[in-house]
């Protein structure tokens, strides 16, 4: 029996078949020593906690949005998937500032779950905003065949991923990737809702 590939493998292969560039700044989230880990506050009203949970939900929104985009391609109202890949695949890795992992010697209790606690920077800056600067940082590293404008439409979706103000999102979707990444970011979100097996108490 084939043994199932990880959800980072997975992005791998998705970003190697949109092209050197897009594969180029893809690392800078799929090569993050914590991206494949993350396990977050491990609380059980939080979709997507346990340990690896990140990328999977990363994996999720990435195929959700590039399925959706292609059926909207065929009606003549579709986006640039490797631009779709790139808002999608660093919409949330600024969680990985918002959280850090419990020292093995800590006092802290904890289960299964509960191996991440939340850092200060998430109530002064949140995942969003720190997404949005890791964009930035490697948008501004790497070289590419990104124009400015490109940049700001990833850049947009990013920040717009919480579809409104009332939910942390600093901006609304205003363009058809921000609303595809959006309801494909809130699809995965709340699916896991509704089937995660919670720990007991």
């Amino acid at each position: 029996m084939e043994q199932q590939r990880s959800p980072v493998a997975k992005l791998r292969e998705i970003s190697s078949k949109l092209g050197k560039e897009t594969e180029k700044l893809a690392l800078h989230v799929l090569d993050h020593p914590l991206f494949a880990v993350w396990s977050g506050s491990g609380l059980s009203f939080v979709h997507h906690y346990g340990r690896g949970q990140l990328a999977q939900h990363t994996l999720e929104v990435v195929e959700l949005a590039l399925l959706n985009n292609e059926y909207f391609k065929a009606l003549g109202k579709g986006v640039r998937d490797d631009l779709l890949f790139l808002a999608a695949l660093f919409h949330d890795v600024g969680k990985i500032r918002d959280y850090t992992p419990l020292p093995p010697d800590s006092s802290v209790s904890r289960d299964a779950y509960q191996e991440w606690v939340s850092t200060e920077s998430k109530s002064k800056i949140y995942h969003i905003t720190h997404s949005a600067l890791a964009w930035n940082e490697a948008f501004n590293e790497d070289g590419h065949h990104l124009s400015t404008e490109e940049k700001e439409e990833v850049l947009h979706a990013i920040l717009a991923h919480h579809g409104r103000h009332e939910w942390k999102s600093p901006v609304e979707p205003k363009t058809r990737m921000a609303w595809l990444l959006h309801l494909s970011d809130n699809m995965s979100a709340r699916i896991d809702d509704c089937v995660k097996v919670r720990p007991k108490s």
